[in-house]
């Protein structure tokens, strides 16, 4: 009989600890007289996954003393009682493999990228609209200036889709997909916004949102003081 017991790192599980206990107990009466000639505690393994597997035979030989047999109920029980743990920690192993957890920019965060983009841009002396996109690609700001035109909303907003669904600047992308380029396709896709002003945002190394601008004259220029917002956000999403 084998039971397999889902275990956290080095073994730290209650279960685990009196399992290893019962093992060192019931192999230490072996040496004791009856059964000494088929040890009846095979083996407690650790696996790669960081759990247990826990093995015995049941058998007795005729001449077991009565100890033993004690030690024989003590042990089914435990074993049982280990298969049931076994049980309910496989289900809970399944359900966190079918769960995913990911970071993305909270609605705070997403504002003051915004705000700090936007106030740069003014210091440039342009008129503009900077949109902020979660990791799925969600608007979640949009700022326009009084002056800006009225394209500037729904241009920065797709410039944000685009660097957050193709996990690239759109500065980028323009530079991979010109005419006759294997990629120049992707610009004929509904959404896309393949002009220069959209950025990712990154924590850690891990896509959190994206930011895109319109209205600077011309992408490099909107791409310039989008990178000063992310810039200006980027201890804070680091730490």
């Amino acid at each position: 009989m084998h039971v397999i017991i889902h275990q956290s790192e080095k073994c730290n599980n209650i279960f685990c600890a009196v399992i290893l206990k019962a093992h060192a107990a019931l192999r230490a009466t072996q040496d004791e007289g009856g059964c000494s000639q088929r040890p009846w505690v095979t083996e407690i393994v650790a696996q790669k996954n960081d759990s247990l597997v826990v093995g015995h035979d049941i058998g007795l030989q005729p001449y077991c003393s009565e100890r033993k047999r004690e030690f024989m109920m003590v042990a089914r029980f435990l074993m049982r009682v280990l298969a049931a743990y076994a049980v309910v920690g496989s289900g809970q192993v399944r359900a966190q493999e079918s769960l995913v957890n990911y970071k993305s920019l909270s609605p705070a965060m997403a504002l003051e990228l915004a705000q700090a983009a936007l106030a740069n841009c003014q210091q440039r002396g342009f008129q503009v609209a900077v949109a902020v996109v979660d990791r799925s690609g969600v608007v979640q700001v949009v700022l326009r200036d009084r002056y800006a035109g009225p394209h500037t909303p729904a241009t920065a907003s797709g410039k944000a889709w685009t660097a957050a669904t193709f996990h690239s600047s759109t500065s980028n992308l323009f530079a991979i997909s010109q005419p006759g380029m294997m990629q120049a396709g992707i610009r004929n896709l509904p959404g896309a916004v393949i002009i220069g002003g959209g950025l990712v945002v990154e924590s850690g190394g891990s896509l959190v949102g994206a930011i895109g601008g319109s209205g600077g004259r011309g992408g490099g220029a909107d791409e310039a003081w989008a990178k000063e917002g992310v810039v200006a956000i980027q201890t804070r999403l680091d730490c």
